[in-house]
């Protein structure tokens, strides 16, 4: 278990970062909400002629509909602020001794551990996304298989970026002169 001192180095999450994160993961939920809206809209569709016979019960598809789209939405808002506060208590990152290591995930957490030996390469990225909250990604690519080829640490400052890019590389540097 990590201390406070390193949770606080090493939790990239604060401010812009948690905001994005929040909006991203809500933009999700609203289009699984405007799939269902959609399907919703699709059978009323086929069901709102058959109640052309009788219009005095075409109030209550209405407002089931409606019903169903506010609970549809709040629902996403919800699951989008859980899971985002969630996400936020499980992602951290950390150089240690003789590895990088991370940790994320909420449903199905994820540990990575690569050695500084097997980096390749760093990438520091920054999409449209990130640029609106002013975010930095970081791609750390490496030789080691269980890690699929490479690790994300986003949500990241351009100042912690660069930073932690600088802690790798040194430390890269440093067991490539031993091993040599």
């Amino acid at each position: 278990m990590l201390d406070e001192e390193h949770v606080e180095r090493f939790a990239p999450f604060k401010g812009s970062a948690y905001t994005a994160f929040f909006i991203s993961n809500l933009v999700v939920f609203l289009i699984v909400l405007f799939v269902c809206v959609s399907a919703l809209v699709f059978i009323t569709a086929i069901t709102v002629p058959a109640l052309v016979l009788a219009p005095s019960k075409l109030l209550d598809p209405v407002l089931l509909f409606l019903g169903l789209v506010f609970i549809l939405a709040l629902t996403g808002i919800i699951a989008a602020s859980w899971y985002t506060r969630e996400f936020f208590k499980t992602f951290i990152y950390e150089p240690r001794k003789d590895y990088f290591f991370s940790r994320k995930g909420v449903v199905t957490p994820s540990y990575t551990l690569i050695p500084y030996k097997n980096i390749q390469d760093i990438h520091m990225e920054q999409s449209i996304y990130d640029r609106i909250f002013g975010l930095w990604s970081m791609k750390i690519y490496s030789a080691t298989f269980s890690t699929r080829g490479s690790d994300i640490i986003f949500g990241l400052s351009k100042k912690t970026a660069e930073r932690l890019k600088t802690e790798l590389l040194e430390r890269m540097r440093g067991v490539k002169q031993v091993v040599d």
